[in-house]
């Protein structure tokens, strides 16, 4: 048996296309303002006129996407660090060769801004950013003295450094999973955590835990810039 179904069996009110896709435009419309006008309150411009309000913040990025959020961020006019070694200069061939300086802290990008919800929301719009740390009901706010701190040490000739980094490492040999230590360098400073884990690598690293602000998280810091508590 064959079935047939007349066009006019089928009723119901006319679809308006044109006016669906009206209303969908205009609701992108709308999500664009708001996103322009959340990310511009993080933006540099509004940090620079109100100095004495404005302060680094610490995101939690994907790991492997730190340039990306840098650009992202730079590109919308918010002020972005990362946390980098000096750059390298190396001589191969009678050419010489610049490398951009290693993450020191992979995972997490500074930004200066003037907090507020508004900001917040913005700065987590960006791709990849996945939280600000210590939240944003509180959010954990980075000292001007240990940034200044981490440039200072970073400034300093190579041989320096890494002389200082081999002698904290052999001081903290016996550091294990499970102990307690301050963190010592970088925006985390001062702060108390417990080792989960010791990489390998050529520059001894340690995965630790942390508690800021009633929130947990773990970050990758150099053994060196760890003190056993």
């Amino acid at each position: 048996m064959t079935m047939q179904h007349k066009r006019d069996s089928i009723s119901g009110a006319p679809l308006d296309i044109r006016q669906f896709a009206s209303d969908k435009q205009d609701t992108a419309i709308s999500l664009h303002r708001i996103r322009i006008r959340e990310i511009v309150a993080a933006s540099k411009r509004v940090a620079d006129e109100n100095p004495d309000l404005a302060g680094w913040y610490c995101l939690h990025v994907l790991t492997g996407r730190e340039t990306s959020v840098e650009k992202a961020l730079t590109d919308d006019k918010v002020e972005c660090l990362l946390l980098r070694e000096p750059e390298q200069t190396v001589m191969r061939r009678g050419r010489l060769w610049r490398f951009p300086g290693r993450l020191w802290l992979p995972g997490f990008a500074l930004v200066r801004c003037v907090p507020s919800n508004e900001a917040f929301r913005g700065l987590l719009g960006i791709q990849h950013v996945t939280e600000i740390v210590g939240g944003w009901a509180r959010p954990y706010r980075v000292s001007d003295e240990s940034i200044s701190q981490f440039n200072a040490v970073m400034q300093e000739k190579e041989e320096e450094r890494v002389r200082q980094r081999l002698a904290q490492e052999f001081k903290n040999a016996t550091i294990a999973p499970g102990d307690k230590v301050r963190i010592t360098l970088g925006p985390f400073s001062g702060i108390e955590a417990k080792v989960l884990k010791k990489l390998k690598g050529r520059e001894k690293r340690c995965k630790v835990e942390y508690r800021l602000m009633g929130q947990t998280g773990q970050l990758n810091t150099p053994l060196a810039n760890l003190q056993k508590l």
